[in-house]
């Protein structure tokens, strides 16, 4: 299957907003890690809005897998809208005395990548997602109820105002 590109210039920006779901594992943590639980599979969609008002359904699968301390996540993500497809893989460390997380991304399709920072508690992120050429960077917010995590990414400055997604185990 071949790559398909956004039909605008703001893959970037997409590919970081993607790769916030990542942060998505917060919740249902047990003593062992605020990761802990959460190896496996999710599924789920949102939308893409638009600086002109439009939106664009996307939709996302991926597999966490998840150390036996359960503060270390490994992520590899598939998305896609009707126009494009991105591929994310990262590696998001959690440390429990300071209550952060920090971590790196990669989208393969794109050749881009980047850091991820913020604040971790067992239900809720509150992260920034930002590009290694700083370029662009997202505010990233995750709350996770049960065995469903709503991420709200916003970009900052750029066509896309918002991105929504809903996953599920």
């Amino acid at each position: 299957m071949s790559t398909i590109l956004f039909r605008r210039p703001v893959t970037k920006v997409v590919a970081a907003a993607i790769l916030s779901i990542t942060l998505s594992g917060i919740g249902g943590a047990s003593p062992a890690g605020v990761f802990s639980g959460l190896d496996g599979s999710w599924r789920g969609d949102g939308s893409i809005r638009w600086r002109s008002g439009e939106t664009e359904r996307i939709r996302c699968k991926g597999i966490y897998e998840v150390d036996s301390t359960g503060d270390r996540l490994e992520q590899h993500l598939t998305c896609a809208s009707d126009t494009s497809k991105l591929i994310i893989t990262s590696s998001i460390v959690y440390n429990p005395e300071a209550g952060v997380i920090t971590g790196s991304w990669n989208e393969g399709s794109h050749n881009i990548g980047g850091w991820v920072s913020g604040n971790a508690s067992p239900k809720a992120i509150d992260a920034l997602v930002q590009s290694s050429d700083k370029k662009f960077s997202s505010k990233v917010s995750v709350v996770t109820r049960g065995q469903q995590q709503t991420v709200t990414i916003v970009p900052q400055g750029l066509d896309v105002t918002a991105v929504t997604v809903a996953l599920r185990r």
